[in-house]
């Protein structure tokens, strides 16, 4: 995974541990555990499948987005049960934040670091660095908030986060073998090539979309079926 090899929110975490030997058993700790998540989610996956293969929540309008598929399902199964919902949701935000605020930090560090540092005159405190860390944060914690505005109209997150993360790792990747395989590349034609590179899956990104919104380009869906309320069988692609 290229979040784990040389993202910036990946790599300052195993810069935090003390020795070598630590940062191996961090990585033999996280492969095991994300493969049993990875695990765990496939199996919640074919639950979901096998329990609404005929009566799907979002053909009968039960819910509008694949998101909100989990607490819903918790809701139709266990929501008698005191405290099981609550638990449920404070998981998924639970597990937002932490990626949330690791990526905040590792945002932070690199705009700090690349740029900032880079034009300020003088020694800068280390106080001073810390507040300015800390700004960097907020700010970038309320330009995501106001994305929400804008994602809403993307579809769902999945398959838009999964397009996001690959215009950022994308370059990244890209530079990172490029100093690998090529020793004699520069500092200035890695820069100018990954911002290339962004641009263009930027732009292929943003036509895509625009191309599904005005149905230019639409998605072949599988087919889902359902019972009705007299129990008559119907078929429906969605």
């Amino acid at each position: 995974m290229i979040y784990v090899n040389i993202s910036q929110s990946g790599v300052q975490k195993y810069l935090a541990l003390p020795t070598f030997r630590e940062w191996i058993w961090a990585m033999v700790f996280y492969v095991i555990t994300m493969d049993i998540v990875y695990i765990f989610c496939i199996l919640l996956g074919l639950l979901f499948y096998a329990h609404y293969a005929n009566c799907d929540p979002i053909i009968t309008e039960k819910i509008q987005r694949h998101e909100q598929l989990l607490p819903y399902y918790t809701m139709e199964i266990a929501g008698h049960i005191p405290g099981v919902i609550g638990f449920t949701l404070v998981g998924l935000f639970c597990a937002t934040m932490s990626t949330t605020s690791s990526s905040l930090n590792a945002i932070s560090g690199v705009v700090y670091k690349d740029f900032l540092s880079q034009y300020w005159k003088g020694n800068i405190k280390e106080k001073t660095s810390g507040r300015i860390l800390r700004l960097i944060v907020v700010i970038s914690g309320i330009f995501s908030m106001f994305l929400i505005l804008v994602l809403q109209y993307l579809g769902d997150i999945l398959p838009l986060a999964v397009s996001a993360k690959s215009m950022a790792y994308g370059p990244t990747l890209g530079v990172f073998c490029l100093g690998l395989l090529f020793p004699k590349a520069n500092a200035k034609g890695a820069f100018y090539g990954a911002v290339s590179s962004f641009i263009f899956q930027t732009f292929v990104f943003v036509v895509s979309k625009v191309y599904r919104y005005k149905k230019i380009i639409v998605d072949v869906p599988k087919t889902f079926s359902f019972y009705s309320t007299q129990q008559r069988y119907f078929t429906f692609r969605i």
